[in-house]
């Protein structure tokens, strides 16, 4: 038996621990009455590549006309990102998504990816730690700082 039974509920608080911190602080400035409002220019590039690939679902374009004035230019970021928006939103919509929607996901995923890292982090430790170690590993990827956040 286990030294800590409890540690699945362990894991699951520090993922809503996780969701929290990555919703709650920014809700309704990114919800706003008007839509989504992306707080970075980075998410901004990427829902406009994203609205493109469900527009064209499921070929991502390779160009950008709007992205250096007068010619556009290649784009310049991998795919992996916008494919997981535009995928996840074109389920969601059940084939033909709204810009609303994929604005939606694209908002939401950050903060979902982010609550499911304390759990991956939790499986891999306990793979060569105790089950102590993995919890405050668990705890300390939700609670971390920085990029983490979505």
């Amino acid at each position: 038996m286990t030294k800590f039974p409890w540690a699945a509920s362990v894991v699951v608080l520090s993922m809503a621990a996780a969701f929290a911190l990555r919703v709650i602080p920014t809700y309704e400035k990114v919800f706003a009455a008007t839509g989504v409002s992306f707080q970075e220019n980075d998410a901004w590039f990427h829902m406009r590549t994203a609205q493109n690939q469900v527009a064209h679902f499921p070929r991502r374009s390779g160009f950008d006309p709007y992205a250096v004035f007068p010619g556009g230019q290649d784009i310049p970021t991998g795919p992996m990102w916008d494919w997981i928006i535009a995928t996840s939103a074109w389920i969601a919509g059940l084939g033909a998504p709204s810009e609303k929607l994929v604005d939606q996901v694209g908002a939401w995923l950050p903060a979902v990816f982010g609550a499911l890292f304390p759990a991956i982090t939790y499986l891999l430790v306990r793979s060569f730690a105790s089950v102590g170690a993995s919890m405050l590993a668990a705890w300390s990827v939700a609670l971390i700082p920085g990029s983490f956040y979505g």
